[in-house]
């Protein structure tokens, strides 16, 4: 897994939990690219907002899309109808 956080050191561990939850949820929690990782309040309690790419069952890499994730929340771009994850992202990152 690979990831960069900017964050204070706080938000940084914070972010890096919520890393590492969301990647065992994929396919191939170890191929996970993790960018422009960082933590929103948004919303008033913590989210951490970014993109990842990580291989498919077919071992190909998907291409970066837009997660979001706080505790047992996780929100995958590709898992949403179309224009859902806007309205997520604008809300909460």
């Amino acid at each position: 897994i690979e990831y960069r956080v900017t964050a204070d050191a706080r938000e940084r561990t914070w972010a890096e939990q919520n890393v590492k939850n969301f990647a065992q949820r994929l396919k191939d929690p170890q191929s996970a690219i993790f960018e422009d990782v960082y933590v929103s309040r948004k919303m008033g309690p913590p989210v951490t907002c970014g993109l990842v790419n990580a291989r498919n069952s077919f071992g190909a890499f998907n291409g970066f899309q837009r997660f979001v994730a706080a505790g047992q929340l996780n929100i995958l771009e590709s898992e949403m109808a179309s224009g859902e994850m806007d309205a997520v992202w604008n809300r909460a990152c």
